[in-house]
């Protein structure tokens, strides 16, 4: 489960209180989950105050996840101030492994609701860039293979949900007939990120080359894998 920061509600109008909003996609192809709220697997933390659980009173908080579901305005939190100390707030998701997402509201910066501009879309600054996890491609009775990771610069977003699809993270091969490929990563982690893929393909003369296109931020990146392993590079490697 992802939470997703979408806007602030009240600082245009300049109400007296502003809500912090927020939605959350379910990315994974999983079965139902529930999150008891509030517990350390489903909670909301003050920004600045981050070791230091938030029970908002009053607050309807998701628990329950479908499979494959979003909501773009999920609920809304009171803040206790609009600008200053108490004007952030951010939703805490544990997957159940030690690994936990955030997604924040400050009222000073967020999107304002009125606007209406918010989305459930990740507003990425910079390109994530795929990449080889292997010096060479692995070729054994005409099946290529490599492992592939990525690095996505985004610190600010803890993670970004880009679909496969043509254009924007897909596979393809040339000099090659179309091929069928395992189901590539969506989800990608901010920093350096090895072994999150690994491909295959038919390559009959090894002459076949994959590339792994993936946009972001309006920006077209590859990797290329068309070297062949040999006894030399793998001395080397």
């Amino acid at each position: 489960m992802a939470p997703v920061a979408l806007c602030v509600e009240g600082r245009v109008s300049k109400s007296s209180v502003c809500y912090a909003h927020f939605g959350y996609r379910v990315l994974e192809p999983i079965f139902n989950v529930t999150l008891a709220y509030p517990s350390e697997r489903n909670a909301l933390l003050y920004a600045d105050d981050t070791p230091s659980t938030w029970v908002a009173p009053n607050v309807s908080v998701p628990t329950h996840f479908a499979p494959n579901a979003s909501l773009a305005d999920a609920f809304r939190v009171p803040l206790p101030a609009c600008s200053g100390p108490g004007s952030s707030v951010a939703w805490q998701l544990g997957d159940g492994l030690g690994r936990y997402l955030q997604a924040e509201v400050d009222a000073e910066s967020e999107e304002p609701c009125e606007s209406g501009n918010y989305t459930l879309d990740e507003r990425l600054a910079l390109p994530i860039t795929p990449l080889l996890d292997e010096g060479c491609v692995r070729r054994v009775n005409g099946t290529c293979a490599i492992r592939m990771g990525y690095y996505n610069p985004n610190s600010n977003t803890p993670v970004a949900f880009v679909p496969q699809a043509q254009p924007g993270n897909y596979l393809y091969v040339t000099d090659s007939a179309p091929q069928t490929f395992a189901p590539l990563p969506n989800l990608f982690f901010a920093g350096r990120v090895r072994d999150a893929y690994e491909a295959k393909w038919a390559c009959p003369t090894g002459a076949e080359v994959l590339h792994w296109s993936l946009t972001t931020a309006g920006v077209a990146r590859e990797a290329v894998a068309r070297t062949v392993c040999t006894a030399s590079l793998l001395i080397g490697s």
